[in-house]
């Protein structure tokens, strides 16, 4: 059974009418045949003429070359210097030279009625002899490929439906790609400018496209599922690519003879365009000596500010950086002669437990004194330390003091 919902049959119209309710279809041929009938019956005609005429190159009377037959006879095959002859009979009387044959020669009229044919098979086809290459008087490359265009006019049809048939082909294929292309494999593409790259078709794939990340001993360059999606054919009929390529090569270089100041900033577009060897490396070196902002870039004067810019920025960071390092530190000494102090106090509190406290008033003054000049956190944390101490247990019941 047929997997496809079409008929894979594609027919390419040439010229279609209705006359009188029949339809009738026609290639580019029918209109031709009778002028090139006509054109044969006078070709045919012209070489039976001249194949009728006489072929003798000399008329002679046998007196003038009697006992000379051995130069008459080869004189149509060797490059004689003279051909004698006898000027006189055996009376004395002179006799006729021989005399050369007029060649054959061709009708006028054979030749008028091919050259009308000629122009009728034209007229027919709307394609004249300028249109396919002669001569004319155009000189430009440009030039000559708009009047070769200009039998296109005639023949629109004929690539219009070439076009019809080209989508309903891609419909075809649309529809059977994801019936036939069941399995993972990896096919060949062509682009459009003849490049050539490996892809994979994945029905498993969770989206339709994936591009593929490079990797080694691995040429494909992009996932496909074709299963996933709908899609629609657009057709171009048009010149090849390489005909673009070469019409853009000489639309640019007309430009660049009225402007050669545009080689400066497009000579190396110029050269891509180009199918000469060593194009691309020419136009790789163009590249190369072409204005940053003619490729989008800044002007110079903004790139060198921005060079400076970025130094400024990376300098600013950098003592950015040095200034939170010695803040660091300075912290660090601080805390550390915090922790000094705090441990002073603590030995001096140890101390002042066991002494009498009536001895202990002025130093406890002294200490809140230094404490209020100096800031009550290290007193507060000595205290707290102190009393900590005072209710640890050192024997009898727990939580009491001896």
């Amino acid at each position: 059974m047929w997997p496809g919902k079409y008929i894979p049959i594609v027919r390419v119209i040439g010229e279609e009418t209705v006359i009188d309710g029949r339809l009738d279809r026609k290639g580019h041929t029918r209109a031709l045949k009778d002028p090139q009938r006509t054109y044969n019956y006078w070709t045919s005609a012209a070489v039976e003429f001249v194949a009728l005429q006489s072929k003798t190159p000399y008329i002679a009377p046998v007196e003038a070359i009697s006992g000379l037959e051995v130069y008459w006879e080869s004189a149509n095959r060797d490059n004689l210097a003279l051909l004698p002859y006898n000027g006189m009979d055996d009376t004395g009387r002179p006799i006729a030279p021989p005399a050369r044959q007029q060649p054959p020669t061709f009708a006028p009229a054979y030749l008028q009625g091919m050259q009308v044919a000629g122009q009728e098979l034209q007229a027919v086809s709307g394609q004249y002899e300028s249109q396919m290459g002669e001569k004319s008087n155009e000189r430009t490359g440009i030039a000559i490929q708009e009047r070769q265009r200009k039998g296109d006019n005639a023949t629109y049809h004929y690539i219009d439906h070439q076009a019809v048939a080209i989508r309903f082909t891609g419909r075809i294929l649309i529809d059977l790609i994801p019936k036939i292309y069941d399995t993972k494999r990896i096919i060949r593409i062509v682009e459009e400018n003849g490049d050539q790259k490996q892809i994979q078709l994945d029905p498993g794939a969770q989206q339709a496209y994936q591009a593929q990340q490079q990797q080694q001993n691995s040429e494909v360059q992009a996932i496909f599922n074709p299963s996933v999606g709908e899609y629609d054919v657009i057709s171009e009929v048009g010149p090849a690519f390489a005909t673009k390529r070469e019409e853009a090569f000489n639309a640019l270089t007309q430009i660049a003879t009225q402007s050669p100041e545009i080689m400066q900033i497009a000579g190396d577009l110029i050269m891509k365009a180009a199918d000469f060897p060593m194009a691309e490396e020419l136009a790789e070196r163009l590249k190369n000596m072409v204005p940053p902002q003619a490729l989008g870039g800044p002007p110079p004067i903004v790139a060198e500010l921005q060079q400076k810019l970025a130094g400024l920025q990376k300098a600013l960071e950098s003592m950015t950086e040095n200034l939170a390092e010695e803040k660091q530190k300075r912290t660090s000494v601080e805390q550390q002669k915090a922790i000094d102090v705090y441990k002073a106090e603590t030995t001096r509190m140890e101390a002042l437990k066991d002494i009498d406290p009536a001895v202990l008033a002025p130093l406890v003054h002294k200490l809140v004194m230094e404490a209020m000049q100096q800031g009550m956190g290290p007193v507060v944390g000595a205290s707290n330390q102190y009393l900590e101490q005072q209710q640890e247990p050192t024997g009898g019941q727990p939580g009491t003091s001896q």
